[in-house]
């Protein structure tokens, strides 16, 4: 499977297990604070608030896997943002979607041979760690939007031939 059709398959997963959110599969960012809004906001409330996935590779290491061909890991970084709302109490419902996304990564049919590869590598970034690693929540404000912030990884796997 290609990087592209890695990405396809996170970027399904991830609008199927979060269907309100924006998704995006690559870095967004610009210097106009009302564009940024546009980028990450909901279109179903008032505009200004903020619920996103970004994800995108960030690391790929090719190891030699057999004597026709090579295992190559790729790492994922996903951030998440959602406004921060204190009479929602915004960091349960934080919490609820990263678990949800997690849970919805966790032995799909699209990636879990990937996934699984990847963790039980005895040379892969991640081996040990099957499924969406969530490493950060804290806070942090967006464009004048306090927001809920989260990072989390995915490492999968796939083999590769060796072409002579």
């Amino acid at each position: 499977m290609s990087l592209d059709a890695l990405r396809d398959r996170i970027k399904t997963l991830l609008q199927q297990a979060d269907p309100d959110a924006q998704v995006h599969d690559y870095e967004r960012w610009t210097t106009d604070p009302q564009t940024l809004l546009a980028l990450f906001a909901t279109p179903l409330l008032d505009g200004r608030h903020l619920h996103a996935w970004v994800f995108r590779p960030v690391s790929a290491v090719t190891v030699h896997y057999t004597q026709t061909s090579d295992l190559v890991s790729y790492v994922f970084l996903f951030r998440f943002l959602y406004s921060l709302t204190d009479a929602e109490a915004s960091e349960i419902t934080v919490w609820r979607y990263l678990d949800q996304v997690r849970q919805a990564f966790r032995n799909h049919p699209l990636l879990a041979e990937a996934v699984d590869q990847a963790a039980s590598s005895d040379d892969g970034p991640m081996r040990g760690k099957p499924g969406l690693q969530i490493e950060k929540v804290e806070m942090l404000t967006l464009a004048g939007v306090l927001c809920h912030y989260a990072e989390a990884r995915l490492a999968v796997s796939e083999e590769e031939p060796i072409h002579g």
